[in-house]
């Protein structure tokens, strides 16, 4: 058996010996996280695959870069996501970007329960305590409230870089 063919095979569970040897190159290395990336990139490859199967790989170029440059569950206003993709036009980012997206279930949007408009450039916008209640659930929130204000405060300065 020539080892180009050993290489190929797969044993009884389908995995390559191909990925077996890399494991155990990287383990013999003692360098775990080398591979761990390596490890997450074939699950990001077995995963983007999922994804064109199940959307017919109908997705733009757009909406690849959109969620290419997303993390998941982890939410993003329009500002952000701009910066993020380096546009300048909002109509762009929601004809292009997030409407495709949103079609297609690949993003979800949290609208809020209440908007009121207080002047031409700026609104409000409200949330029901039960819908606030559920995004810190599963984002992971903390709510700012009068106790925890100025410690918060505090170490997002302690955080960041004044260099």
């Amino acid at each position: 058996m020539s080892s180009q063919t050993f290489y190929d095979q797969t044993d009884e569970s389908g995995v390559a010996n191909r990925d077996k040897l890399a494991q155990h190159q990287y383990i013999s290395e003692d360098s775990s996280t080398a591979f761990v990336e390596f490890m997450l990139d074939r699950i990001d490859e077995v995963l983007d695959r999922l994804i064109a199967q199940e959307h017919g790989g109908s997705q733009t170029e757009q909406v690849k870069r959109s969620l290419a440059a997303m993390e998941y569950d982890t939410p993003y206003n329009a500002a952000a996501l701009m910066r993020l993709l380096g546009l300048k036009c909002r109509d762009a980012l929601r004809n292009n970007y997030l409407n495709p997206a949103i079609e297609e279930s690949l993003i979800q949007m949290i609208l809020p329960d209440l908007v009121v408009p207080m002047s031409e450039h700026r609104t409000f916008k409200y949330f029901r305590e039960e819908t606030l209640e559920a995004a810190v659930a599963k984002y992971g929130w903390t709510l700012i409230d009068n106790f925890n204000r100025k410690a918060m405060f505090m170490d997002m300065v302690r955080s960041m870089d004044m260099s």
